[in-house]
């Protein structure tokens, strides 16, 4: 059964907004950008508002809806401190005020990894502290790849969270290649095919799960939530945010080990449909103590939508 998240959320969501309107009219209207990227590309520093409770609280149950375990673990998720994973509602908001520092244009942005490190939680309540640093920036094969960082903490306690982002922009047009076996060469995360994965649980990707998303978020891309337009796209119908995948996952995983996770990241690979399917978390599990373990999420037809690796 899908939730219906209400419209008022909107209030909450007007820096991703602008953001996102900065990026239609820098195409529509577009201005001298530089022809080559500054020596140094300054850090970003931002204090944000505590996110608003009502928003954590939906945010929450958006992201624990429909998940089942394998071991019948409910997922957990304490009242008291945010959520890690909420940085997907304000990421891409100050990854722009640093990206727009660059010669290249929001337009042909692909997010094709993120990862998360948790230091320490951060209670509710808290205005948030953000650093965003440039790691990298990396030309080649016609695509510029870029690693951005995230801070994330408060006035007291700095550095809480890390967030990774590996974006890539496209420079020209080239030969079509295969995106899974293109997405695998390029990723630093462990994909090996020998690896023996068991299946940790499942969840429901819901036709409304776009709409949803985006209201909490305030990532309207249409492509997750206009179905005409999504018809349009590389995809040719609605799809789930990756964010959504990951926030989603990682609720899975920590629901059937009964303990938080501390450190992930992931590549995505193919994007998940919104049709009421049931995709699956399936996980390594031979690691040593203190290791990471290899994840995969796969949709209903065996398609692997996502990789990466988890530490708890």
């Amino acid at each position: 059964m899908s939730l219906n998240l209400p419209l008022s959320l909107l209030q909450h969501q007007g820096p991703m907004l602008k953001t996102l309107g900065n990026i239609v009219l820098s195409s529509l209207l577009p201005g001298k950008k530089p022809k080559h990227n500054p020596d140094v590309i300054e850090d970003v520093e931002m204090i944000l508002p505590a996110p608003d409770p009502e928003l954590v609280s939906l945010y929450r149950r958006w992201c624990t809806h429909s998940i089942r375990t394998e071991n019948g673990n409910l997922p957990f998720e304490p009242d008291n401190v945010l959520p890690p994973h909420l940085f997907s509602q304000f990421a891409l908001s100050v990854c722009a005020k640093q990206l727009k520092l660059t010669k290249y244009r929001l337009l042909n942005i692909l997010n094709q990894g993120v990862g998360l490190e948790v230091h320490k939680p951060i209670p509710m309540g808290e205005p948030l502290h953000i650093v965003c640093k440039m790691v990298e920036i990396k030309e080649e094969d016609n695509r510029a790849r870029l690693h951005q960082e995230l801070h994330i903490g408060t006035a007291t306690e700095p550095h809480c969270y890390t967030a990774a982002f590996h974006t890539v922009f496209i420079l020209s047009k080239r030969a079509k290649t295969n995106k899974t076996q293109s997405a695998k060469q390029n990723s630093p995360l462990n994909d090996d095919s020998a690896n023996v994965f068991n299946r940790i649980g499942k969840w429901m990707v819901a036709p409304n799960d776009g709409l949803n998303f985006a209201l909490l978020t305030g990532d309207f891309n249409p492509i997750h939530w206009v179905g005409f337009l999504a018809k349009l796209s590389p995809f040719k119908r609605k799809v789930l945010h990756g964010f959504g995948m990951f926030t989603r996952t990682i609720e899975t995983l920590q629901a059937s080990a009964g303990k938080p996770v501390k450190r992930i990241h992931v590549r995505f690979i193919n994007p998940a449909f919104l049709n009421g399917q049931l995709v699956t978390v399936r996980m390594t599990s031979t690691a040593s103590d203190g290791e990471m373990e290899t994840l995969e999420l796969k949709d209903q037809n065996g398609k692997v939508l996502m990789i990466g690796d988890v530490g708890f």
